[in-house]
């Protein structure tokens, strides 16, 4: 039985109770997971520039010198990018917004908290990599909501014969945008994505150990061609599901349920969209993945009254590979896309 709280949700629960299911495989790149949104707009020219702006700044962080594992053990060239990236606030001469160099200000901090954290305790914790991703987020104009308490569920009364469940997310991301004016910057009604901050399993520090598959292909690979290679290369066919990164079933069972108490909130008003999405996002560590639920609106409204679900009703959570914030290929198509979260129509 599915509990009333999602997260004590496992996958198995949902999956044969709700027919919601996780794709069998992840999405080739964030693109095709953002495109999943029916009513999502490409980046319009202030955002590239902005986003142009940001990658420049942070172009000297790369795995080369900032995986997890060279932070605990070979700080020093981290910390010494760290400082040119400062220095470049101060030389730099060019017209760039106060306000964006104050983000990327922020997400240096949050980063630099990030490195110490697991210098001095040998993992980070979540509320460190909360407040890491909260600054990306906000770097990429996205107002993060950090849940602290009950008032931050989101409640679906009257759900499966119960009498409500509940949902808090770890982060709430709403539209923001660049422009500094009253309509621009005052967020959206309802969350455009949602976002689980889970625990990395990573506890033993030997670098075959630590350092994931995914991760020591990253390093061994020319970074500028990490992701096409990943792509191509011949063990990529297999495409290994969400799971087999997270290795948690009730993390996925958890932000399913995210997912679907979000939807029912944010949709439960549009009488004319009958396949209704949600954004989310998993993070592990320095890792995200983007996730997307697709559902039709008849599957919800069946949830809704208490319906008997038939064959025709599954809806599906897409995926992407996880990508690292750290890696600069990786970390540049990251802002790119939290920042087009922005153009997203509800």
């Amino acid at each position: 039985m599915l509990s009333d709280s999602v997260s004590q949700w496992d996958r198995c629960t949902f999956e044969n109770h709700l027919q919601i299911c996780y794709h069998y495989e992840y999405l080739e790149t964030l693109s095709e997971v953002l495109e999943k949104i029916p009513k999502i707009g490409i980046l319009t020219e202030e955002q590239n520039s902005y986003c142009a702006e940001v990658k420049r700044y942070l172009e000297k962080i790369d795995g080369d010198i900032a995986t997890t594992y060279k932070l605990k053990f070979r700080p020093q060239k981290f910390l010494a990018a760290l400082d040119e990236i400062y220095e470049k606030f101060d030389e730099d001469r060019e017209p760039t917004e106060s306000f964006l160099k104050r983000a990327v200000m922020k997400f240096l901090l949050e980063l630099s908290r990030f490195g110490q954290d697991i210098q001095n305790s040998d993992e980070a914790e979540e509320g460190c990599s909360t407040r890491l991703f909260c600054a990306f987020a906000e770097m990429c104009c996205m107002h993060s909501e950090i849940s602290l308490d009950k008032g931050d569920c989101t409640i679906w009364k009257n759900f499966k014969g119960m009498t409500e469940v509940t949902s808090l997310p770890d982060i709430r991301l709403y539209s923001y945008g660049i422009k500094t004016t009253k309509t621009a910057t005052s967020k959206s009604q309802f969350p455009v994505s949602v976002v689980e901050v889970k625990k990395s399993v990573e506890k033993q520090f030997g670098e075959s150990e630590l350092l994931d598959a995914l991760t020591e292909r990253l390093e061994s690979t020319d970074l500028s061609s990490s992701i096409s290679s990943l792509a191509s290369s011949d063990d990529s066919s297999g495409k290994p599901p969400i799971e087999e990164y997270l290795k948690n079933s009730k993390s996925l069972g958890q932000h399913a349920g995210q997912l679907l108490l979000e939807l029912h909130k944010c949709h439960k008003d549009y009488k004319n969209c009958p396949i209704l999405t949600m954004s989310g996002m998993i993070i592990d560590g320095t890792k995200v993945f983007f996730t997307v639920l697709e559902m039709k609106k008849k599957h919800l409204n069946k949830l809704e009254n208490n319906e008997e679900l038939d064959e025709d009703d599954q809806a599906l959570i897409y995926y992407s590979q996880p990508f690292d914030l750290i890696y600069s290929d990786e970390r540049s198509i990251f802002i790119d896309n939290i920042m087009r979260l922005n153009n997203i129509e509800l």
